[in-house]
């Protein structure tokens, strides 16, 4: 349970330096233009919003591999 938590701790200070700086679209045509046309406050939700759905994903994407890791 240590070794869970040094690691989420380590993923939590490394992942937010190897995330590029500027958030471009993925080429989708619709999705740049929304972002675009927002608002300051309406870009930080967006950013929020990404990384809150984000969360849950990688928490279990960690939690497989460590398991998956754990018991080889």
């Amino acid at each position: 349970m240590r070794r869970l938590v040094w690691f989420a701790l380590l993923a939590l200070f490394v992942l937010p330096a190897a995330l590029p700086i500027p958030g471009h679209a993925q080429g989708c045509a619709m999705c740049y233009t929304a972002a675009s046309q927002q608002s300051e406050a309406g870009k930080k939700a967006l950013d929020a919003g990404i990384l809150f759905l984000l969360t849950p994903a990688l928490s279990i994407f960690c939690g497989v591999f460590y398991f998956a890791w754990r018991h080889r």
